[in-house]
């Protein structure tokens, strides 16, 4: 019974803790999801010069609200308007990585250096995806794709234009209010039985600093265990709490994301193996590289 008292309190009190925040990113996620034509401005900015754009479509890609299941209909749309490679791909490896509600979220768990690092790696990979982005030629290595984006689903987000903005903004705060507090209640659990149940010595040993393979342990445990951007932060918070290497935390944060069992089966559905693997080696490469720069910082203070 004082386990029982134990995770309702630890659950109750990380609930309150994050609330602010909470309500804050869902006020954030439904207005950008009910501005006008999000997607066909997209398939505008991203369809000139792949050069020049590469470093926008990485920055639209941190700020947008799509998540890794709700990018790839999105990339796919732009992919059969025509838009080159560089910039989609850029805008591919960015969006799930970040978003508004990500920010506040990681930010209220992990703080500012989580979330700013999150923000920083999410802009970078996107820049070096756009630019292996441009050795690829597009008729070569993508499927046909038909999609409209007005008709798709967006993360558990209905996406319905026919009816008026301030309906939609009020659907849309409901549908992530629910959709992202089970996602969090369940990790505050997760976040509590890894507390109460977990040693300490086991998690500094796996993930831990001492551990040279602590960043490449994290970036390939994310494949088969990385749940979505939110529930993962009270996780990795319980993690670090563990002993857990900063490094470690953000390789999984970042590579989490892009190469869970769930996202990579979406991306294959608008590429074939070459791109498939780009995007692989880009998530998991790169956020291992972060990871170790992310503890380096941290060693040097």
């Amino acid at each position: 019974m004082a386990d029982v008292y134990y995770i309702v309190a630890f659950v109750s009190g990380s609930a309150w803790h994050i609330l602010p925040f909470f309500l804050v990113s869902i006020v954030l996620g439904a207005a950008v999801n009910v501005w006008d034509g999000a997607q066909q401005r997209l398939q505008g900015i991203l369809g000139t010069h792949p050069l020049k754009t590469i470093l926008v479509a990485s920055l639209l890609g941190t700020l947008s609200p799509f998540c890794s299941c709700g990018v790839v209909p999105v990339v796919a749309g732009m992919l059969s308007a025509g838009i080159p490679i560089a910039p989609v791909l850029a805008f591919w490896i960015a969006s799930p990585l970040m978003d508004p509600e990500t920010f506040v979220i990681t930010y209220a768990e992990l703080g500012w250096s989580f979330a700013i690092g999150r923000t920083i790696s999410a802009f970078g990979l996107g820049c070096i995806a756009g630019v292996i982005g441009l050795r690829f030629k597009r008729e070569e290595h993508l499927k046909s794709v038909v999609f409209t984006p007005q008709n798709e689903v967006c993360c558990g987000n209905a996406c319905d234009a026919r009816v008026g903005k301030g309906t939609q903004f009020v659907q849309h705060v409901q549908k992530l209010s629910l959709y992202l507090g089970k996602w969090l209640l369940l990790a505050f659990v997760s976040e509590a039985l890894i507390v109460r149940y977990i040693p300490s010595p086991w998690i500094a040993q796996l993930l831990g600093t001492e551990n040279s393979l602590a960043i490449p342990i994290a970036a390939v445990v994310g494949i088969p265990l990385y749940i979505n951007t939110f529930s993962a932060v009270p996780i990795i918070a319980g993690l670090l709490a563990k002993g857990m290497a900063p490094g470690a935390a953000l390789t999984f944060l970042v590579a989490g994301p892009a190469t869970s069992i769930p996202a990579m089966i979406a991306v294959t559905a608008v590429s074939k193996r070459r791109l498939f693997m780009t995007y692989v080696a880009i998530s998991l490469l790169g956020s291992m590289v972060i990871g170790y720069l992310f503890q380096l910082s941290f060693d040097m203070l």
